[in-house]
């Protein structure tokens, strides 16, 4: 009985060390699965390969990509056993969202990033409503006389006018994030299912338009007469400097300049503003069920921030974008995109 019991404990121990084993084998790192498409799929029994095939040859062998997957850990010592510590969580962590392979762009890479503090300094922003106010102008007005002897006594006399001029009566507080410098490995790349019936799902949705690759384009272009023809009938309005083509049910809005070209595309999550949520591919695997930490920790800590009337907004001037959230508050890191706009960079 008492060498069964012993049997029993040094079982479990084996157990348990094997576990620990593994996990210090996986350095506890942690992959993070960004989705980029809508369409929902069934996670893969076996963990992802690694592929060195080119994107437009994966397209082209029926393959999907159906995400972008990073994994990182703090430090800057390049090894190998970090970089497969990486690799394995990635490839893991790619079969669960559904992919066969994954293409790397990073392997192991040294990345300085500016990390948020969770405080930020607030500065005046830009005015949104101007009014009439009074405004003091003083007049001074120097007199002299001269008395019997010759003598010139002078005197001042300052007059305070009011006059009515245009000044700023409200303006939006615009909030610059501190940040502090995090040193660490990365690795990153794009995950990919085999599947051409999803392809072919998606291309009659529409999704693999490459939205970059139409801004800045003329409208009267063969391209983009091409791409409008499958919005369907847009909503058209504007005024001198800029006109305005709503596709509601797309969940898009296309701004054009004044000569003709695509300047900003905006799209729009479900119900806001009477939009449908826009079905596409998000510009760097962003979604909008991504909280804003995870936007952040993809996108990086925004140039400038806002907290306006219609949400709190940040733009990455770099990037060429702007993102509206469904929230007022700068210190809520879990509000949800719910609107993402992609103009042309200057």
């Amino acid at each position: 009985m008492r060498q069964r019991i012993y049997r029993g404990i040094f079982f479990l121990a084996i157990v348990v060390l094997f576990g620990l084993n593994l996990a210090l084998a996986q350095g506890g790192v942690q992959a993070t699965f960004m989705p980029t498409i809508s369409q929902k799929v069934d996670a893969r029994t076996v963990p992802a390969k690694v592929t060195g095939e080119t994107e437009n040859a994966l397209t082209s062998n029926g393959y999907v990509q159906i995400g972008t997957i990073n994994a990182s850990v703090n430090g800057k010592m390049a090894e190998i056993r970090i970089t497969q510590q990486l690799q394995s969580a990635i490839l893991q962590k790619a079969a669960l969202a559904g992919g066969d392979v994954v293409h790397f762009s990073k392997e192991g890479s040294f990345q300085e990033t500016d990390v948020p503090t969770g405080k930020s300094r607030k500065i005046r922003g830009e005015c949104i409503r101007d009014g009439l106010q009074a405004v003091a102008t003083p007049t001074t007005t120097r007199s002299c006389t001269t008395d019997i002897h010759g003598f010139t006594n002078c005197s001042t006399t300052t007059t305070i006018n009011s006059t009515l001029g245009v000044k700023c009566v409200y303006a939006e507080a615009t909030y610059v994030p501190i940040t502090r410098k995090e040193e660490s490995l990365v690795s990153e790349g794009t995950v990919w299912r085999f599947d051409p019936m999803l392809a072919e799902d998606i291309a009659r949705a529409g999704t693999f338009i490459p939205l970059s690759s139409i801004l800045g384009k003329d409208i009267n272009s063969a391209e983009m007469r091409a791409w409008l023809s499958n919005l369907g009938t847009p909503e058209k309005f504007g005024n001198d400097d800029r006109y305005y083509y709503d596709y509601k049910s797309k969940g898009i809005r296309l701004v054009f300049t004044r000569t003709r070209r695509l300047n900003i595309i905006s799209l729009y999550s479900e119900g806001v503003d009477g939009y449908r949520q826009y079905k596409g591919n998000l510009p760097y695997g962003l979604s909008f069920q991504s909280s804003r930490k995870e936007i952040e920790s993809i996108l990086g800590t925004p140039n400038m921030s806002s907290e306006g009337v219609s949400g709190y907004q940040t733009s990455y001037h770099s990037k060429g974008i702007d993102i509206s959230y469904n929230t007022k508050r700068s210190h809520d890191m879990n509000a949800r995109m719910k609107i993402i706009s992609i103009q042309t960079v200057p």
